[in-house]
């Protein structure tokens, strides 16, 4: 009975292998896609022409400061709009070095300001008006 278990293990053993022969052999791994092409960016060259322009507005504001000898001296100032603008070149040579000219132009229009002095025996008043 031993003999007979034996000999039926070892016919599966070796039947196993015998239909593994019957299999197609693994494929090979599919070849390699050619390697993507990224261009290197060259570096910022800051040569150049350029123009700008900047707009804004001056708050109004008003103060006053006391001095030692009991004058007080009062500010005030309107809302105004600010704007300008600027026009350069630069030139950057190989090494990284950087020249250049600028211009630039800010206008505020200043249309009503007043400066009060007070305390002093006299009252003195300077106003602007446009």
């Amino acid at each position: 009975m031993k003999r007979m278990l034996i000999a039926s293990v070892v016919a599966v053993a070796a039947g196993g292998q015998a239909l593994a022969a019957d299999l197609p052999p693994p494929m090979a791994p599919p070849p390699r896609a050619p390697a993507a092409y990224i261009p290197i960016a060259p570096p910022y060259n800051w040569t150049g022409f350029y123009v700008g322009g900047n707009l804004g507005a001056g708050f109004n504001s008003k103060g006053s400061i006391s001095d030692t000898l009991g004058s007080t001296f009062g500010t005030t100032t309107n809302t105004s709009f600010v704007g300008g603008g600027q026009v350069g070149v630069n030139y950057e040579f190989w090494g990284g070095v950087v020249i250049g000219a600028e211009a630039m132009f800010d206008w505020v229009p200043n249309t009503s300001n007043t400066i009060t002095v007070t305390g002093t025996g006299r009252e003195y008043r300077y106003c602007n008006h446009q």
